[in-house]
């Protein structure tokens, strides 16, 4: 009899240091997303496709020492990301991850809330040529010098995504740097092209439907759209015409959104498969806004809400929804 009570006051301990999040190794939990890309496409911004996602399922926060440098996950030390796939030998040497976000505070460090999760975008570069690749990424804090840090070791999941051999126009835009740079790797894609296809006035014209295009329309959005800029044309503020009827910047911009709906549209009708047409959807909501199309703002983003599975886009053109309903422009 003793013996059971004993097993049941063990049995007590053991549980209550999980409710409590003594036990955070087994609480803090790693996932990525990966996005299966064509060959070339990381450089345009398809590294950005990847995520890193933390998740913690104790009752208190939890710190993860990284780095006060940008990006942390190169310098801290105690961050690893594996990668594993037929890496070109050249290529090799210019493999990085990346994560930008600094740490905060005196103890660098990222802190994930209690009962919550944070997604940190994971940059991944380097990796070039066609085929199947494993990641994963590690934290291992037992050298961490910082008592308020975890200092357990946390791995996720191995993840695969694939590179794909470029098909239709991606093809013949790989094959011709191909050509110009024959003892090139994949990996260095598009340097020394000629065009230079990373302009995006040569890209935009001479390949517009390419896969590289695509992401060219929207690193060009980004720079209005990111959260760091979203004051700058913060729809509650700017499309209240009343107010800025002598602003030449404001029709500067009106004029800038009419052909950005025009040039989004276009891409999506000739390559609605791409892998961020749902934040181009989102664009079109954003831009029409803009320029006072509530109307047509509303039904873009109620229609992208209910189907897309782009949780970012989502996010954001329920945002939009909402100030548009603030500011009475819709019911």
């Amino acid at each position: 009899m003793r013996n059971f009570y004993f097993l049941v006051i063990l049995f007590l301990i053991t549980l209550s240091d999980k409710v409590l999040g003594i036990n955070q190794g087994d609480l803090i939990k790693f996932h990525l997303k990966v996005q299966d890309v064509t060959v070339g496409e990381i450089p345009f911004g398809a590294a950005n496709l990847f995520a890193l996602i933390i998740e913690n399922n104790g009752l208190d926060s939890v710190k993860l020492a990284t780095s006060n440098v940008s990006p942390w996950m190169v310098y801290s030390g105690f961050w690893k990301v594996h990668i594993e796939g037929p890496v070109d030998e050249r290529c090799k040497k210019y493999i990085s991850y990346s994560v930008d976000e600094l740490g905060i505070g005196e103890v660098p460090c990222i802190e994930i809330p209690r009962k919550g999760k944070r997604e940190f975008q994971l940059s991944l570069v380097g990796v070039g040529g066609a085929g199947v690749y494993k990641v994963w990424v590690e934290y291992d804090g037992r050298k961490v010098p910082w008592d308020e840090c975890f200092h357990g070791v946390i791995r996720s999941p191995e993840y695969t995504f694939q590179i794909k051999e470029p098909e239709g126009v991606d093809k013949e835009i790989f094959d011709l740097w191909q050509r110009q740079n024959p003892e090139s790797p994949p990996c260095l894609f598009p340097m020394n092209m000629e065009p230079n296809i990373s302009d995006k006035e040569v890209l935009l014209e001479k390949y517009p439907t390419s896969t590289y295009a695509g992401w060219v329309l929207i690193n060009e959005g980004y720079y209005y759209i990111r959260p760091e800029n979203w004051q700058n044309i913060k729809i509650s503020a700017y499309i209240k015409e009343s107010l800025y009827k002598n602003d030449r910047s404001v029709e500067s911009m009106k004029e800038y959104a009419g052909e950005r709906i025009e040039k989004l549209k276009e891409y999506l009708k000739e390559r609605p498969d791409f892998a961020l047409s749902d934040w181009m959807r989102f664009e079109i909501s954003f831009w029409n806004a803009y320029q006072g199309n509530y109307k047509q703002a509303k039904e873009e983003a109620e229609s992208l809400i209910k189907v897309s599975k782009d949780e970012r886009a989502k996010t954001k053109a329920e945002e939009l929804l909402k100030c548009l309903r603030e500011n009475n422009f819709i019911k």
